[in-house]
């Protein structure tokens, strides 16, 4: 239970992280 709920929550800041580092990465271009 805790390891998918850390696991469900690491995939969303790795999501979010990748959505930030396009959009700075777009906004540069």
């Amino acid at each position: 239970m805790v390891q998918e709920k850390s696991l469900s929550y690491m995939l969303r800041q790795t999501f979010l992280a990748s959505v930030v580092n396009l959009t700075v990465y777009v906004t540069i271009s």
